[in-house]
């Protein structure tokens, strides 16, 4: 295996600190909410949150692919 340029390497490292970065915020987003499912009360906005966190999971995983099947084929 060829070893990685700096420059892609750069953009792999920024890729898993975002990813790093969106699991954090939707543990600090669920954990205001933890309180509340331990004593089986009502949690209004866990169910927006929930979905945020899906969402954004899903855009993190979908532009990359979008842009890999953007590139031209290598040859």
């Amino acid at each position: 295996m060829a070893p990685i340029p700096l420059s892609e390497a750069g953009g792999q490292i920024r890729t898993a600190r975002r990813g790093g970065q969106i699991l954090l915020a939707s543990g600090v987003m669920i954990g205001t909410h933890t309180s509340r499912l331990a004593a089986w009360q009502p949690t209004p906005g866990l169910g927006v949150v929930e979905r945020i966190n899906v969402y954004a999971y899903l855009l993190w995983v979908t532009v990359p692919s979008l842009t890999l099947l953007r590139r031209p084929p290598h040859r």
